[in-house]
């Protein structure tokens, strides 16, 4: 009643993946993902969403790891044998800078894609240059304004999750100006939010505790991270 989600939904991204999948026309598929609650959540979504349009059949490897598992040669040696197209990479933060230079060195030749974990500067750092000009999921992009106000302050790009902290506490502080301590007020606001305008872009609630923060897809490149559809 009183806890909300202020991420862009697995829904979302599922269907936004989905629809890339098949504008690159992707034959097979490997999925390598984290046991992680948020990670699961993020691939049952896109697992319901494929079989809705069909591209279920297509995916030939899929397979799950401890959430703090670095050493991938394992799965690139599964996905050897199985030939994808392209590896969805579902890892925490960790784990995607070892799988990009572990697949580099494996030579490999399948595209590495991934979701939200993808954008984070320290992440591509890690992964000393084995990310450059791979795609992924996550919300869409945030405010400019934001952007530069944030690199002004702490001289580097937002964190995948900072706009959405920023936006969280921001609402709740409109709220509680507005109602002072009356949970029950502060949490109608928060349901009936309609075309709020934060730091995570324009968005309303979905009146069951999340909210409609839009989804982009982006592609890492030395100078930062870009929009690309």
């Amino acid at each position: 009643k009183y806890v909300f989600n202020h991420w862009v939904t697995p829904e979302t991204e599922a269907a936004l993946l989905a629809k890339e999948i098949k504008r690159r026309r992707y034959q097979r598929i490997a999925f390598i993902n984290s046991e992680h609650e948020g990670i699961i959540a993020v691939f049952n979504a896109i697992r319901d969403k494929f079989k809705q349009e069909g591209l279920w059949d297509k995916v030939v490897l899929e397979e799950f790891y401890l959430a703090d598992t670095t050493d991938c040669r394992t799965f690139l040696t599964k996905a050897r044998a199985a030939q994808p197209d392209v590896m969805m990479v579902l890892l925490l933060s960790s784990g995607i800078s070892t799988f990009a230079k572990q697949a580099l060195e494996s030579g490999i030749m399948a595209e590495i894609a991934g979701m939200e974990l993808f954008e984070d500067e320290h992440v591509v750092q890690a992964a000393n240059g084995a990310l450059y000009g791979k795609w992924y999921v996550n919300s869409d992009e945030f405010d400019p304004e934001f952007i530069d106000l944030y690199r002004q302050r702490y001289k580097e790009f937002p964190g995948w999750a900072s706009a959405n902290a920023y936006d969280a506490v921001t609402l709740l502080a409109i709220g509680a100006r507005k109602f002072g301590k009356n949970s029950e007020q502060i949490a109608k606001f928060l349901k009936e939010l309609s075309d709020y305008k934060g730091a995570a872009g324009r968005y309303s609630a979905t009146g069951d505790n999340r909210f409609t923060i839009p989804a982009a897809v982006k592609i890492i490149e030395k100078d930062g991270f870009k929009k690309i559809g």
